[in-house]
């Protein structure tokens, strides 16, 4: 197995990879939760070749390496989705993530022409998905190479159970979907969902997060 430059952390880093490819829910200890020293480590595995962007009003955030040298050197042949949540179980708060095993699932796994490997996470919290807030940790061959998106983490304290019944939340989103489209026919809910969401989210501008009930409604045409 080859451990990347991480003088430090050679030991640390020898045990987790070991530990995490006998199984996906083995999640190494971290060494460190400070987000300056975690990036500083990764300036020196990359010889400083290391771009990153912090927007917290907007839960967005990136690192990226821009040189030869990956961010993480780890076990190529493990899992994509493994690898990309034991990069995230060290690194991830520069991210904002404390537990990538409970706090994201695997949305799906793609690849482009360079033989580059993505895998795009979707974030959960208190078992609910969270509306447009994904991660996606970049790999090939030679290692970790990125990481960037949007992971909400003001959602502590938020209800986890709505205060109206299913069926008054679907009549109200047929409702409104009558308003808008008015000459729509044969509206019907297809599909429910108990959510959270973030208003300016998708917009990436400040908001605030609730509880939300998505509801999707079908027209006949």
């Amino acid at each position: 197995m080859k451990i990347g430059p991480l003088p430090r952390l050679s030991r640390f880093t020898a045990a987790a990879l070991l530990a995490f490819s006998a199984t996906a829910q083995a999640i190494p200890e971290r060494a460190s939760d400070d987000p300056k020293a975690l990036l500083a480590r990764l300036q020196s595995n990359t010889g400083g070749a290391v771009f990153s962007a912090s927007l917290p009003e907007q839960f967005y955030r990136a690192v990226h390496s821009v040189g030869r040298e990956p961010l993480l050197i780890d076990n190529s042949s493990a899992d994509a989705e493994e690898r990309a949540k034991f990069f995230l179980s060290v690194y991830g708060s520069l991210f904002g993530v404390k537990d990538p095993v409970a706090e994201l699932r695997t949305q799906r796994v793609s690849r482009d022409a360079t033989g580059n490997t993505h895998v795009h996470l979707e974030q959960w919290h208190g078992g609910l998905p969270v509306f447009g807030s994904r991660l996606v940790v970049h790999m090939n061959a030679e290692g970790i190479i990125g990481g960037n998106g949007v992971f909400a983490n003001d959602l502590d304290g938020l209800p986890t159970k709505a205060q109206l019944s299913e069926e008054r939340l679907k009549t109200a989103a047929l409702a409104n979907v009558r308003k808008h489209y008015p000459k729509a026919s044969g509206l019907r809910v297809e599909s429910t969902r108990l959510m959270y969401y973030r208003t300016g989210l998708l917009k990436g501008v400040p908001g605030r997060s609730y509880l939300a009930y998505e509801v999707t409604v079908r027209g006949g045409d």
